[in-house]
């Protein structure tokens, strides 16, 4: 069985499909997918599989949501899962790499694109090999 991709949305993609934009991102930002409207339908084709959405069915967001919603069994789902702790993912900015959430603690900075920071870590650890098992030399 190969990978599975379903449409995946934030808030901002959800607010590209109320305000029927004609190119709407449905991994993120990583790419971007041309829709039809048809009343209050959105169809669209993403991971080689054709969708129509009802926009009445969109999640409900506003200025503060940071979570990550997938369309599975034509139902948007919260990306999260809550047992014993509470894991969700949210995306911060339009463009941002997501980031994860543990009982609220964001794991990586939510006041840049966590993907530069990381860069910009690996740069200044000038990094050319990563060393995963500290002691054991892999050197040839």
């Amino acid at each position: 069985m190969g990978p599975f991709h379903a449409p995946l949305v934030s808030r901002w993609q959800v607010e590209d499909l109320r305000s029927r934009r004609e190119v709407v991102s449905f991994d993120l930002e990583l790419t971007k997918t041309s829709v039809e409207y048809r009343g209050g339908v959105a169809r669209f084709s993403y991971g080689g599989r054709l969708y129509e959405v009802s926009l009445d069915d969109l999640p409900e967001v506003d200025e503060e949501s940071c979570e990550v919603y997938v369309l599975l069994d034509r139902e948007w789902r919260e990306l999260s899962i809550a047992r014993g702790r509470f894991y969700k993912l949210c995306v911060f900015r339009r463009g941002w790499a997501p980031t994860l959430m543990i009982d609220g603690i964001t794991m990586h900075s939510v006041l840049e694109n966590p993907l530069a920071v990381t860069a910009r870590k690996i740069e200044r650890a000038g990094a050319a090999r990563l060393s995963v098992a500290p002691g054991l030399d892999t050197r040839p």
